[in-house]
This record gives structure tokens, sequence and C-alpha cells, in this order.
């Protein structure tokens, strides 16, 4: 008679407790798993972000270093080729450089209001101004005419300056070429401000930084809309440092940029993430190069 074959252990299975204690461990190492994942994920973007933050502000800081090292091409101490306009926390930058080198004088009034061409040359004067004369002005004619045919839509955009603080943009759309006199006409309307003799008109470039709403703007010459250069800005200083080792925060019209040492500029983004705030501040100082022209 046989026997019947015996029953071990390992042919019953899990029971329940054990099903349920292998679950439980599954689950939390699962959950750790997960946990861990999560957090080397939010580590990862945040310090992403901080990185991408912290190369916007380079990025931007090398725009304006590259600038502020060539402002002031061409022009003397009289006119403020570098002003700084202190404003607190959100300071402005204006960098200009010269495009063409002759400089047009004025050699008759120009009253505010009025559409009068800009006349640089008039032998009929009595007395004449000095540096009036036809021959004296025009090789400089023949430039500005050159540079003027050379421009889509052949006109030229110029800035008016009255040697102490008021200045404007205008079109220089035509020239008048006679046997006594030389001048150049504007398509700008009337003038907004009033220009003695030797009040000067110049063909050049203007960089305008400012911070509007957290974006640091750009304006290039008298451009109706601004470049948006970088974003979530909270701070925008700018200190000028002299030759005499002093210190400004702002720079204007009376000062003579030709005895800057330096110019530093502090700027601080700020970015959100997960509710935070990631905060980078980049400080960088310049030297302005035309200074050794003057």
């Amino acid at each position: 008679m046989k026997s019947k074959p015996s029953i071990h252990n390992s042919d019953r299975g899990f029971t329940l407790l054990e099903l349920i204690v292998a679950s439980s461990l599954g689950l939390l190492i699962v959950a750790m798993a997960l946990a861990s994942t999560s957090s080397m994920r939010n580590l990862y973007l945040h310090d992403t972000t901080r990185v991408r933050l912290n190369e916007d502000l380079r990025g931007t800081m090398d725009v304006i270093g590259q600038n502020i090292r060539i402002a002031g091409e061409g022009f003397g101490s009289s006119f403020p080729a570098i002003m700084i306009v202190d404003n607190g926390d959100f300071d402005e930058l204006i960098l200009r450089r010269k495009i063409l080198t002759d400089v047009l004088r004025v050699c008759i009034p120009i009253p505010s209001g009025s559409a009068i061409d800009v006349t640089f040359a008039d032998n009929t004067l009595s007395p004449l101004p000095q540096g009036c004369a036809v021959t004296d002005n025009q090789s400089k004619f023949t430039a500005w005419e050159a540079y003027r045919e050379s421009q889509p839509g052949n006109q030229t955009l110029a800035y008016l300056f009255d040697g102490d603080s008021e200045g404007e943009w205008f079109y220089h759309v035509m020239s008048n070429q006679g046997a006594s006199a030389l001048s150049i006409s504007s398509g700008s309307g009337s003038w907004s401000h009033e220009y003695p003799v030797n009040a000067a008109a110049y063909v050049m470039e203007q960089w305008h930084f400012r911070v509007v709403d957290g974006t640091l703007q750009l304006t290039i010459d008298n451009q109706a809309e601004p470049f948006n250069v970088a974003f979530g800005i909270s701070e925008f200083q700018i200190e000028a440092t002299l030759q005499d080792g002093s210190t400004q925060t702002s720079l204007d019209e009376d000062d003579d940029w030709t005895q800057l040492r330096a110019i530093s500029v502090n700027m601080t983004g700020e970015e959100q993430y997960r509710g935070k705030t990631i905060e980078r501040s980049v400080l960088a100082t310049f030297f302005p190069r035309n200074v050794l022209s003057n």
C-alpha cells in the first residue's frame, strides 16, 4: 500500500500577514525613491534657475560694459558723452559716441518753436562770426552730404546741442548749398529749444539704459520702442570714479567725463521658483578708454 506524499511548507505559498508586510515594505521603498527623486529634481531646477539668472545678468553686463568702453569716441570734454542719472535703486546710464567726425556749428541763432534751417556758413553776415565762412565749412558740408546719401531714405539722424544742457534729435533730409551760404533742412518739425551761435550739430549714437517696471530697457538714439534687455531687475546702480579717486553717483552736463577713471555697475536680478525668490547680484567695473584721447 502506497503512502500519501507529505506536504512541505514551501508548497503552501505566502500567508496573508507575509503579503501585507512585503507590500508595505515595497511601498515604503517606492515612496522613499520618489521622495528622493522629487527632492533631487527640485534641487536641480532651483540650481538651473539660479545659474540662468546669473548668466542673464552677466550677459547683460557684457553689453553695458562694451558700450561704456567705447563711449565718448570723437567727443571732447565740452560734450556730455557719458551721463549718470541717480534715481536711487534704479539709475539711468546714457552713453554717446560720435559717428561722423565733422561737426556743424550754428551761425544764425535758432528760435524755439521755429522750423528754420540750420545755417552753418553765411558770408553775408556782418560781422561774420568766426568759422562761419563758406570756405571754412565746405569740406564738412561735403562729408555730411556723402553720409546722408549713404543712409536709407537719403536722410541722417543728427543731434543738435546748445552747448549747455539742451539738445534734441532731428533728421537731416536736405542740404542747401549756395555761393554765399550753406545750410541743412530738418524733417522733424519745429525746434523744441533755442540754439545760439556756436551750438553744434552731431551725427552720433546714443545708448540709454534704464529700468522700467523691473525690466532693464535700452533705447538707441530716438527710437520709439526700447529693447528689453533683462527682466526681474530689482537694483541697477551706477557709480563714477574720477581720476582723483573721488566717487560720484551722478554725472550730468556740467561734469567733465574725460576725468573718469572707471564706471561701476551693480545689478541685482530676481526670479521666482515654487513661491521662493532667487536673487543674484553682479558687480563690474569698466574703463571708458576714450578718456585717453583727451
